[in-house]
């Protein structure tokens, strides 16, 4: 695997993490999530939305430089 496939196959995972974030962030704001017993906050998402869209960005910009 080359590391053009490698970026944009992580940049696709991080997109669909970052879509679920915002997903929550937008109509499931009353749901619950735990992990143990301690709820996680709708602001953890939303930190976890930014960084997740800012390195898929950054993945999908990496697989589409041309190589030298």
């Amino acid at each position: 695997m080359n590391l053009k496939s490698f970026s944009f196959i992580a940049a696709m995972v991080f997109l669909v993490v970052s879509l679920l974030h915002l997903a929550r962030i937008l109509f499931f704001k009353n749901s619950i999530i735990l992990i143990g017993h301690w709820e996680v906050p709708t602001s953890i998402s939303i930190v976890v939305f930014i960084v997740t869209a800012y390195l898929s960005y950054k993945g999908f910009q990496l697989s589409s430089k041309k190589e030298k």
